[in-house]
């Protein structure tokens, strides 16, 4: 897990392929949610289909960023 200093704490953050069409993301740390929200690039280029943020599908993603409300949080990035 990589820690990152930011403004509003440390993030720790580890990423993998679950499968090929599935990115799995968790975010950690000692972090106060920024008031934009945690913006996610992926890093694969193909289209974000679908976004899993804590088990529940949420909308606040387009074809190349999501964005996290919620921390901590695990995440799946669908393509």
């Amino acid at each position: 897990m990589k820690r990152l200093p930011t403004w509003y704490g440390t993030l720790g953050y580890s990423m993998r392929m679950k499968s090929p069409a599935v990115l799995s993301l968790s975010l950690r740390g000692d972090l106060t949610l920024p008031p934009g929200r945690i913006i996610v690039k992926p890093p694969l280029d193909k289209p974000l289909k679908e976004l899993i943020v804590n088990g529940k599908a949420v909308k606040s993603f387009t074809a190349t960023e999501a964005v996290i409300g919620e921390f901590p949080a695990d995440v799946e990035l669908k393509y």
